[in-house]
């Protein structure tokens, strides 16, 4: 019931709602923003495995390529 309301009880009202507007919309923005965050690191650990896993691989592949030159010396330099 308002009957009997002050005139300023409006203007209270109409700050103390603002205020709080302005409190949701900044808790949704933070939300928005932690999302974003979150996000973007699991997208960057996914490419940082992705990329240490195609290291791994092509240092295998260097590896084995060196064993392979380094046995072909060695059958060379045996035989002569």
């Amino acid at each position: 019931s308002t009957a009997g309301a002050g005139s300023g009880d409006f203007h209270e009202y109409r700050a103390y709602r603002r205020k709080e507007m302005f409190r949701v919309a900044e808790l949704e923005t933070q939300a928005k923003q932690r999302k974003a965050q979150e996000e973007f690191e699991k997208k960057r650990l996914e490419r940082e495995a992705a990329e240490a896993e195609q290291r791994q691989k092509k240092a295998l592949k260097r590896k084995r390529r060196k064993d392979k030159q380094r046995l072909a010396r060695r059958a060379a330099s045996g035989t002569d």
